[in-house]
C-alpha cells in the first residue's frame, strides 16, 4: 500500500521540523514544507499530495484560511488545519473551507495520529463518492430521455441535457419558470390532476402531456413520475412526438388501404408455412372470412384449382420467389379465372414467414 503524501504548511522552521519527524513515524510520506500561502498552493498544484497540514496564521499576505479556500477549490485536496488557540472569529472563516479537522499546538503525535488517519479516511470516502456521482451524472445526462425532479413549489429542481436538446431551451431558462408553463394549456389541468392524483397515493402513475419548445411547437410525452417523503417528485418522460405521428399516419394509410381494397375486386390474404389462412379480405366467393382463419385451401374445396393454388404458394415458400399465374376454378354451375399473385411474406430478419396473395378474377375480361 502506498504511503499518504503529506504537504505542511508552516512558518516556525522548528515546529516543521518536528512536524515532518512525527508524520514520517506515522508511515506518512512528506512532500514539502512551505511558509506561506502563496507556496502552498504552487506546491500543492505541483505535488499533488493527499492532505495539507496546514498552519492557520502564517506569515504573508494570505493566511492558512485564505490558502485553504483557494486550494479546495482549484485541486479539491483536503485541509488539516493547526493552531496554537482558537479563536470563534477565525473558527468561522475556516469552516467556510470545509477543513477535514483540527489539531492544537503543541501537537501531540498520538492527536496528529488519530486526526490525519481519520481526515486520510474521510478524504477517500468523499474521493469515491465523488467518482460515483461523477459516473450516475455522465449517465443522467448521456440518457436521452428527459429525466427530472420538481420541487412541490411546481419549479424544476434538476434537468438532463435531454431536456436542452429536446425542447431547445437551456437549462437556465427551464428553472426559471414554473413547469406548468411549459405545458399546453388544454393538458395543464390534467396534469395537475394526475400529479395531485400521485401525491396522495403515494404511488407511480403515468400519463401523457405536450411541452412547449423554444420555436413554439409542441412535443408530446410520456410520463413515468414518483412522489417521495421529501415532497419531491422524481420523474422519466420519453417524446413519443414522433411514434404518436408515425401511428397515425399508418392507422390513416391502413384505412386508406382498407377502403381501396374493400372497394376493388382484389381478393388479398396471407398464409404461413403450412399454407394456413392467417388474414384474408375479400375472400373468394362463398368463403366467409371467420371459417377461413386457421384452414387450408384443400380444407375449404376440392378442385383443380385449389391444387394449382396451393401448388403456387408452396413454390413461392420453397423458392423465396413470387410468382403470378391464371388459374381457373371450376364449379358445378359456373367457371372463374383468377389472375394469382404469391409473393413471400418475411420477417424484420429476412426470414420468409409465410406468403402473400392477390387474386383478381378476370373472367370476363378474357370473354372479351
Amino acid at each position: 500500500m502506498e504511503k499518504a503524501r503529506i504537504l505542511i504548511v508552516e512558518d516556525e522552521a522548528i515546529i516543521a521540523m518536528e512536524l515532518e519527524s512525527q508524520i514520517q513515524s506515522l508511515g506518512y510520506e512528506v512532500t514539502s514544507i512551505v511558509d506561506t500561502g502563496e507556496k502552498a498552493i504552487t506546491k500543492a498544484e505541483e505535488d499533488k499530495p493527499d492532505l495539507i497540514l496546514m498552519d492557520i496564521r502564517i506569515k504573508g499576505e494570505m493566511d492558512g484560511i485564505d490558502a485553504a479556500e483557494e486550494i479546495r477549490n482549484r485541486f479539491g485536496i483536503p485541509v488539516i488545519f493547526s493552531t496554537a488557540y482558537l479563536d470563534e472569529e477565525r473558527i468561522e472563516r475556516a469552516k467556510i473551507t470545509m477543513p477535514f479537522g483540527y489539531v492544537l499546538k503543541p501537537i501531540q503525535e498520538r492527536d496528529l495520529k488519530v486526526t490525519l488517519e481519520m481526515a486520510l479516511y474521510v478524504s477517500r470516502v468523499d474521493a469515491e463518492r465523488r467518482k460515483s456521482e461523477e459516473v450516475l451524472e455522465r449517465i443522467f445526462n448521456l440518457t436521452p430521455d428527459p429525466i427530472c425532479t420538481a420541487g412541490a413549489d411546481g419549479y424544476f429542481k434538476q434537468l438532463n441535457t435531454a431536456w436542452e436538446e429536446i425542447l431547445g431551451y437551456t437549462k437556465e431558462e427551464l428553472f426559471s419558470k414554473p413547469l406548468l408553463e411549459f405545458i399546453h394549456p388544454d393538458d395543464r389541468q390534467e396534469t395537475i390532476d394526475e400529479i395531485g392524483k400521485q401525491i396522495a397515493g403515494k404511488a407511480t402513475l403515468s400519463f401523457k402531456n405536450r411541452y412547449r419548445c423554444k420555436d413554439g411547437s409542441y412535443k408530446l410525452f410520456d410520463w413515468n413520475a414518483t412522489p417521495s417523503v421529501d415532497g419531491m417528485l422524481y420523474a422519466t418522460a420519453r417524446d413519443i412526438t414522433k411514434r404518436t405521428q408515425a401511428e397515425k399516419e399508418l392507422k390513416e394509410s391502413e384505412e386508406r388501404f382498407r377502403i381501396a381494397i374493400k372497394n376493388s375486386s382484389v381478393i388479398v390474404s396471407q398464409v404461413d408455412l403450412d399454407l394456413r389462412y392467417t388474414w384474408v379480405y375479400n375472400p373468394y366467393p362463398d368463403f366467409d372470412p371467420e371459417t377461413v382463419i386457421g384452414k387450408r385451401d384443400d380444407e375449404l374445396a376440392q378442385n383443380e384449382g385449389i391444387d394449382s393454388l396451393m401448388q403456387l404458394k408452396q413454390q413461392v415458400l420453397d423458392t423465396g420467389v413470387g410468382s403470378r399465374k391464371n388459374i381457373e376454378f371450376s364449379l358445378p354451375d359456373r367457371r372463374h379465372i383468377y389472375d394469382v399473385t404469391v409473393e413471400p411474406l418475411k420477417d424484420e430478419q429476412g426470414k420468409i414467414i409465410g406468403a402473400t396473395t392477390a387474386s383478381m378474377d378476370i373472367t370476363d375480361r378474357l370473354k372479351e
